[in-house]
């Protein structure tokens, strides 16, 4: 009935509280699923997929900026770099919440191993992009100047 104030679960709230960096973020992960491992865990490895894409794209976003010497592609790399952060952290709090009293111990090695592939897609992705690595300052991977074009000569 219209106006009634029984209301729908799907009605909008009225109140919105703030929401953490990582809600929103992810569009696999769902709260509801969390009772269920099984169903957790498939969500979260489709979420760790996606985390894969955004890490994909933005590489080669970095190295179009690269090539191109373009502000306006670093500026939407740094977009990507956000969205795997917010990524990875969605991943993370979605995989704590699974009750571990539920899972079997394929669900506890699976759990594990999302864990690390999306904290070492999140770790690497930046250590190679931007020369963190210890000793390498502005170098790549294979230890050449990220700074500018390799001269030919």
């Amino acid at each position: 009935m219209p106006g009634s104030s029984g209301g729908s679960s799907c009605a909008p709230s009225a109140k919105r509280r703030a929401a953490p960096a990582w809600e929103g973020a992810a569009t696999h992960l769902d709260p509801t699923a969390l009772s269920t491992p099984v169903f957790a865990l498939a969500n979260a490895a489709r979420e760790t997929l996606r985390l894969a894409e955004e890490v994909r794209v933005m590489l080669t976003g970095v190295w179009r900026a690269y090539l191109e010497k373009s502000a306006l592609l670093v500026a939407k790399v740094q977009v990507h770099d956000d969205r795997v952060a917010e990524l990875h952290a969605a991943i993370k709090h979605s995989l704590a919440q699974i009750p571990a009293e539920q899972m079997t111990p394929r669900d506890s090695q699976l759990q594990f191993g999302l864990l690390h592939f999306a904290s070492q897609l999140d770790q690497h992705h930046r250590a190679h992009l931007f020369g963190r690595q210890a000793g390498r300052g502005g170098k790549g991977p294979r230890g050449r100047d990220l700074t500018g074009p390799r001269s030919r000569g």
